[in-house]
């Protein structure tokens, strides 16, 4: 039968048969082949039971292939020893990486190929080692690079980019055209250690084989992603986001930003079905000269690496609260952690290796768990929260009264002050989902020393002082700290 609706209109027509000629029947009926959309055969599961052969034709011909967790209800429902098809299926990777051995069914290999290929979506950008290789596979499991993959959770005005396997049981590549031409960008994400954070490196390039140290390979003028980037990524199991830098790229002025629980809430004790979920819509930007570049002309560059940290670190002076610190400077002119130029445990110390005289533009945006934590202050309290707070005074002498950027190197105070500019982001960038704070500022002295951010709010006549950091450089590197 064509589809469920025909099923119900068979139904009738025997019910109305046994009727007319007076027939009593309380058996069941039996179909040889059926086929249908996800969402018309979950209405009759219940008869699913008595088909023999059942086809599902979502994702048939470029059509948006079933949600998993739907195929399984009706797997589950197809009792009958016939046949079960579909041709594709999606869900985020780790799901579909649990599914490759659901109780002996590969959902991934049992994909019906079209044309030669089979076809599969991911809903996110995984960038966990453990289920990559798991979906993946090894040996006789592997997947080859026949498979066609659609990635929904990485995007190009609203272009789904595509993922091939990439190195058997080691990671997946992107691409924003499923046939590479001349404006197609290039993501290969690399995830490595320096304790106590994993970092999720992102880069995009304009070529499938980047050199790391070649600038003009991460050009993405003209290409797909030059109008901007969205991402979607989870972090399960106690994992949560400490903080991002952004190279280059700057957050979306609508809705670039979101970053919130969505599952195992319930269970504060239980870690394992915990699910953090980051959402990204990035823009590109022309990167500032800097000591590996010297020409930025007709370029943008967009880069980012998500710094996560395991439970036992969340609300300890290694979590940043998911906040984002950006900057204009290329990513190979940065180095990220260094202590050395880190004040405090409270921000991130940031290495760059500036260019006299060339302007560098900063933006911090903090958010207001992170801010109220390390600041030890409710905001709330305050009219307009935290971008009212500062102080408006500079004080010659450093002291906690003004809102500013200090260069400065460890007891030895500079003259220099770079204002800084607080706005409350949190309807716009944000998109609602989190109060988000932005503190931007610029400097283009790149042999002062390092950049301390110099805040004083003041709360109940008190004064609180913690002291933190983020980018900056002397003799061509520096930090921003926060107090």
């Amino acid at each position: 039968m064509a589809n469920a609706a025909a099923l119900q209109d068979a139904q009738t027509a025997l019910e109305q048969f046994n009727a007319d000629n007076d027939i009593s029947f309380s058996g069941e009926y039996f179909y040889d082949d059926l086929q249908g959309a996800v969402d018309n055969l979950l209405e009759i599961r219940n008869d699913l039971a008595n088909v023999t052969n059942l086809t599902i034709l979502d994702g048939l011909n470029g059509t948006s292939a079933g949600a998993l967790s739907d195929l399984q209800r009706l797997h589950q429902a197809h009792e009958a020893e016939g046949s079960f098809t579909y041709y594709g299926i999606q869900g985020t990777t780790k799901e579909l990486a649990d599914a490759r051995n659901d109780s002996g069914f590969d959902w991934i290999k049992s994909i019906t190929a079209q044309n030669g290929t089979k076809s599969f979506t991911l809903t996110d950008l995984g960038l966990n080692s453990t289920h990559l290789s798991t979906l993946i596979g090894t040996g006789s499991d592997a997947l080859s690079n026949t498979y066609q993959i659609k990635q929904n959770g990485l995007t190009s005005n609203n272009t789904a980019f595509s993922g091939v396997p990439f190195g058997v049981g080691a990671t997946m590549a992107y691409i924003s055209d499923a046939t590479p031409d001349a404006t197609t960008s290039y993501l290969l994400p690399i995830t490595a250690s320096s304790s106590p954070y994993t970092n999720h490196v992102i880069g995009l390039a304009n070529t499938a084989t980047p050199n790391p140290s070649t600038f003009a390979d991460f050009n993405v003028t003209g290409d797909d992603a030059a109008s901007g980037l969205s991402l979607t990524t989870h972090f399960y199991g106690g994992e949560q986001l400490s903080h991002i830098s952004l190279s280059g790229a700057d957050l979306s002025t609508t809705n670039g930003y979101s970053y919130s629980q969505t599952a195992g809430a319930d269970t504060t004790s239980d870690l394992s079905d915990d699910i953090w979920t980051l959402s990204l819509n990035l823009t590109p930007g022309q990167p500032a000269i800097s000591g590996s570049v010297s020409d930025n002309t007709g370029s943008s560059i967009l880069g980012l690496i998500l710094h996560t940290i395991d439970s036992s670190d969340v609300g300890t002076s290694t979590d940043l609260g998911a906040s984002v610190f950006r900057t204009e400077a290329w990513w190979n002119d940065i180095s990220a952690q260094d202590p050395n130029y880190k004040f405090s445990d409270n921000c991130p110390g940031i290495n760059i290796n500036g260019s006299n005289g060339n302007a560098i533009d900063f933006d911090f945006y903090l958010s207001k768990n992170y801010l109220e934590r390390t600041f030890a202050t409710d905001f709330d309290a305050i009219d307009d929260g935290f971008a009212a707070s500062g102080l408006s005074s500079v004080s010659s002498d450093n002291e906690n009264t003004g809102t500013y950027i200090d260069v400065s190197k460890s007891g030895d105070i500079s003259s220099l002050q770079l204002p800084v500019t607080i706005s409350d982001v949190s309807e716009t960038i944000a998109g609602g989902s989190t109060d988000l704070y932005r503190v931007a500022f610029s400097n283009d002295s790149w042999s002062k020393g390092n950049l301390s951010l110099v805040y004083g709010p003041s709360v109940a006549n008190t004064i609180t002082t913690i002291t933190g950091d983020s980018s900056g450089a002397g003799e061509e590197n520096s930090t921003i700290t926060g107090t």
